[in-house]
């Protein structure tokens, strides 16, 4: 039941739209939309507005006033469209873990082998939390300030990037091609990796996040993969300090 309420959660989140991956493309926030283009009208506007205001200054920095003003509209107006700040919180929070969610599940196809599903699904987690790394900040930093009721619907997505993940990682381990001593650590370490781009990106000498997806699949093969499957080329071993 707590599955089906959250999913309705969701819904009603996202509408008009059918999805979180169809929802963040229009919300304007989306890599191919930048951030700042400040696309579309009212509640787009104030979306976009709440995620750089709680980028710049974090959730309990952000006012419902500078949000409006960097809007460009009154504190009025933009209560017409969210009741409350932690409303918008929300909708960034689910935006973000919802589309990495289903950025995860599209790449990671069941018909791949389970070596291929593997790289194919970090090569894409990684690459979205480059991309999106303003939107992925502001999810990853504030959940501590969402109410009790929001903050499960957004565990609950968390919960279900880890289970996708960790379900490769059995498929790969009983077809005999991956060598985990600890699936729980194992799931943790490359989900961590692959989140905390966010955090440091972008540095100053990688700035592609096709770069970066490309180098966490060698390192992640290099985790899971036992020689010669898993060897890492010499020069994806170079040292490349982020900071």
């Amino acid at each position: 039941m707590k599955e089906a309420e959250h999913a309705e959660a969701i819904r009603r989140v996202i509408a008009p739209y059918p999805d979180v991956l169809t929802a963040h493309l229009e919300s304007g926030m989306h890599a191919s939309r930048p951030l700042a283009a400040g696309r579309g009208k009212g509640p787009g506007r104030i979306l976009i507005a709440a995620c750089n205001e709680f980028h710049r200054v974090g959730y309990h920095g952000a006012s419902t006033r500078d949000i409006a003003a960097a809007a460009g509209m009154s504190a009025t107006a933009l209560y017409a469209h969210y009741p409350s700040k932690e409303s918008m919180l929300f909708k960034l929070c689910v935006l973000g873990t919802g589309s990495a969610l289903e950025t995860l599940r599209e790449a990671a196809k069941p018909a791949y082998p389970p070596s291929q599903r593997l790289r194919s699904a970090v090569y894409a987690f990684a690459e979205w939390h480059a991309e999106s790394h303003v939107l992925a900040r502001v999810a990853q930093w504030n959940l501590a300030a969402l109410e009790p009721e929001s903050f499960e619907v957004v565990a609950w997505l968390r919960r279900e990037i880890d289970q996708e993940l960790r379900a490769i990682l059995v498929e790969g381990c009983a077809a005999g091609v991956f060598v985990v001593p600890n699936l729980t650590s194992a799931t943790l370490a490359i989900l961590s990796l692959c989140i905390d781009i966010c955090r440091w990106y972008p540095s100053r000498r990688i700035h592609a996040p096709e770069e970066i997806a490309a180098d966490y699949v060698a390192l992640v093969a290099g985790m899971v993969i036992p020689e010669p499957q898993g060897r890492i080329a010499p020069s994806a071993r170079k040292d490349r300090r982020h900071l």
